[in-house]
């Protein structure tokens, strides 16, 4: 990982927060009534889950860099997964890659879980309704985004409920884990 891919990953996770700051303004009665506002909200809400979880992938990558003659390690195929890449063989035998993302449900618990196990926590909790809805939510998103219906553009008052609740799940889960990230960045400082 080079210093200008770090930099720029830190970049994107800084305008993300920003982003996440800004839709507290977002959220006044007159806007989250209007069907607009509603799209937008939902869209910006997975547009800050995905870049959480592109960066957790790094931070995941930053850790194994520094940790793996410690003894931390993924697998080459949890590798493959991590960085999102499908590999294959040209005509000439050459080895290639490609972009190959995974489902939004599938990628979240692995990025969530890759991350807490490297940092010696248990699993999140997945068993409550709030992870079944956030996936139900990321189909809503997919409608919205490319409708095949005028009923499709239509968000729910209780959609709009549920986005801010599994939002809230999303943001507690992962910064739990951050938490636990960034003593280890501070364990590491000390150790220098």
């Amino acid at each position: 990982m080079t210093k200008k891919h770090l930099e720029e990953t830190m970049r994107l996770w800084q305008s993300t927060i920003t982003e996440l700051k800004r839709l507290e303004d977002f959220l006044s009665i007159e806007r989250i009534n209007d069907q607009f506002y509603r799209r937008l909200f939902i869209r910006c809400v997975f547009s800050i889950i995905e870049t959480y979880l592109y960066v957790t992938k790094e931070l995941i990558k930053i850790k194994l860099t520094i940790d793996s003659p410690q003894g931390i390690q993924l697998t080459w195929e949890e590798l493959v997964i991590l960085n999102e890449k499908k590999v294959f063989l040209d005509n000439q035998g050459k080895v290639k890659t490609k972009d190959e993302y995974q489902r939004f449900d599938s990628s979240l618990k692995f990025t969530l879980n890759t991350f807490s196990s490297m940092l010696g926590m248990g699993l999140p909790d997945y068993g409550d309704n709030k992870f079944q809805t956030l996936i139900m939510l990321a189909t809503r998103r997919n409608d919205i985004t490319h409708p095949k219906s005028l009923s499709q553009l239509l968000i729910k008052d209780q959609e709009m409920k549920d986005t801010v609740e599994v939002f809230r799940w999303f943001m507690e889960t992962h910064g739990t884990i951050n938490k636990k990230y960034i003593q280890w960045i501070s364990e590491l400082s000390g150790r220098k």
